[in-house]
């Protein structure tokens, strides 16, 4: 939509259905749209031809993009973690990574870049109630770090230096007769305080 004014008028209409996660790149210039189990990434000025990335078995929970907008991070309900790269123009847009594991519905992400050179962190919740920190390019699950959890966290936000991660637990779904509730998770993983 573009804002005139008071008005608001559409800019351009994507043909896309029952698209419940739409993520826009940090710099603003990518927009990702999950479409069940594909996600399209339109370059926003220029809308029409999207880059189409296909892996999930199941519905797209959420999408993460990297820091520096070279890629983006997707969960969904097939119990996987796909690393993605954006390519230049390829129709054939594989993931670089992928982290799977069996009877587990991840419910949010995100990502965060220690330094230069280094691999991505990915922060993932799931429906066993952990927070798991993967590290791109790592499938050993022995190395991977995990905080369990008394509830199921629906969204987690990183803070930019990595000290805190907040998350959201939705409200009459967990417990009954318990208000939604934000966690605060002091990196390394310790539990300070629920709002």
């Amino acid at each position: 939509m573009n804002l005139f004014e008071k008005s608001l008028f559409p800019y351009k209409q994507l043909s896309v259905k029952q698209s419940r996660e739409i993520k826009f790149s940090h710099g603003g210039h990518l927009f990702a749209c999950a479409n069940s189990n594909m996600i399209h990434v339109y370059k926003f000025y220029h809308p029409e031809n999207p880059m189409n990335f296909k892996g999930h078995h199941g519905m797209i929970r959420c999408i993460a993009w990297l820091d520096d907008d070279s890629g983006f991070v997707s969960s969904g309900w097939d119990a996987s973690i796909y690393v993605w790269k954006l390519s230049n123009g390829s129709e054939d847009n594989k993931a670089t990574w992928e982290y799977k594991i069996k009877g587990v519905n991840f419910t949010s992400l995100t990502t965060y870049k220690p330094d230069q050179g280094s691999k991505h962190l990915i922060y993932a919740t799931d429906t066993l109630r952990c927070l798991r920190e993967l590290q791109e390019g790592e499938s050993d699950k022995n190395k991977i770090t995990k905080f369990e959890q008394q509830n199921c966290l629906q969204q987690v936000v990183l803070m930019h230096n990595r000290r805190a991660i907040f998350g959201g637990v939705g409200g009459g779904t967990q417990e009954q007769n318990k208000p939604g509730s934000i966690q605060v998770i002091r990196h390394p993983f310790e539990k300070t305080f629920e709002i």
